[in-house]
């Protein structure tokens, strides 16, 4: 089945290309399905299975980024927002293309696609001062978001096996990064952070509610990880249980905005705030937050974008599109609309119908 409709052909763009390239085509794919959003004061950007998407706030727009708009690939795993305001793309097969919203460019970096690694995909991206952090399925990556250029990618943190996924990464004063296997810390004053004596490693029995440690932020002038038995924060030696009515539980996100912690566990978002817990029970299961400035507290899911504050009343930022990136079987009809099937196993969703400006969902 084709993963991508572009009418009427996918159209590949080179992948050295550096800047968005004239096309005649558009691509139209389902981007119900978030895996990763950022914030910035007037909206939010989002990398979904089928591309990426900016949400403005002011107007209810959308702005939608595919190959045909530059973009090396559309299966995006993160997306991040750096010093300068340029947004970075990374993807599942590895590529990360960062568009300049001030010439309209879209830059990709391969390395990490163009790599001998077998398994290439970007975790997660990270801006923080002049670098971004890209955690790997191998290790973790930095990348000068002036220049564009790779600095130092480290493959091997004290005990842990080498090549290692790294699910987070956070520099707060050192650089951290969290695995399935723990957390590994930049020892203080090591320079030569390839040398994986450079690193201290720390797990269960060092006060870690488990080895599978999810993500990692800096809240209140402390890192805090979530893993997937519950909450620790570190002391700059050791692990301790945090919120302990969060243990046992396994967390999905966190994220947080000033003095507030969100907290994504299952269906339920839970804020800490003042020593004080709220929590909402969503009735489905998203997979990430972001706070928006904008529009508050947003959670990423197959349905797109949930803005929580407007609950119960489920609001979900998501372009018009198909509601399937397959197209098995089309046609088009005597007054110009073209018509779609989905597929008839388990992954079709009925069929679809574009008008030439809108789709219409059969399900």
């Amino acid at each position: 089945m084709k993963n991508l409709l572009s009418i009427l052909f996918v159209a590949l763009l080179p992948l050295t290309a550096k800047s968005q390239q004239p096309s005649n085509w558009k691509n139209y794919t389902d981007m119900q399905q978030v895996n990763a959003a950022a914030a910035v004061p007037g909206g939010v950007w989002a990398a979904t299975s089928g591309g990426g998407f900016y949400y403005n706030a002011a107007d209810s727009s959308f702005k939608t980024y595919h190959k045909t708009e530059g973009l090396t690939g559309i299966s995006l795993t993160s997306v991040a927002v750096d010093r300068y305001g340029k947004i970075w793309f990374g993807s599942a097969e590895g590529a990360i293309d960062v568009y300049n919203p001030a010439d309209n460019s879209i830059t990709p970096i391969l390395d990490i696609f163009n790599s001998d690694k077998s398994s290439k995909k970007i975790n997660e991206l990270r801006s923080s001062g002049d670098t971004i952090l890209v955690s790997t399925d191998f290790g973790v990556s930095l990348i000068d978001t002036k220049n564009l250029v790779f600095g130092d990618t480290y493959f091997k943190f004290g005990s842990f096996s080498s090549n290692i996924p790294v699910n987070s990464s956070l520099k707060a004063g050192l650089i951290y990064t969290c695995t399935n296997s723990g957390v590994a810390v930049q020892k203080q004053g090591a320079i030569n952070l390839s040398a994986p004596e450079s690193w201290n490693v720390y797990t269960s029995a060092d006060g870690l509610p488990s080895n599978n440690v999810i993500k990692l932020i800096s809240f209140s002038g402390s890192v805090i990880a979530a893993t997937d038995r519950g909450l620790a924060e570190f002391d700059g030696s050791k692990w301790s249980s945090f919120l302990p009515s969060f243990n046992g539980k396994s967390i999905s996100d966190i994220t947080s905005s000033r003095d507030s912690l969100f907290i994504l566990s299952g269906s339920t978002i839970t804020t800490y705030a003042n020593g004080n817990q709220t929590s909402i029970d969503l009735g489905f299961s998203p997979s990430n937050l972001v706070y928006s400035p904008a529009l508050g507290l947003l959670a990423g899911s197959d349905k797109g974008i949930l803005i929580v504050k407007d609950l119960p009343s489920e609001n979900f930022i998501v372009p018009n599109g198909p509601e399937a990136n397959q197209f098995p079987y089309m046609s088009v009809s005597s007054n110009g609309d073209l018509w779609s099937a989905s597929g008839k196993d388990v992954t079709g969703k009925g069929f679809y119908k574009y008008d030439g400006s809108e789709w219409t969902n059969y399900n």
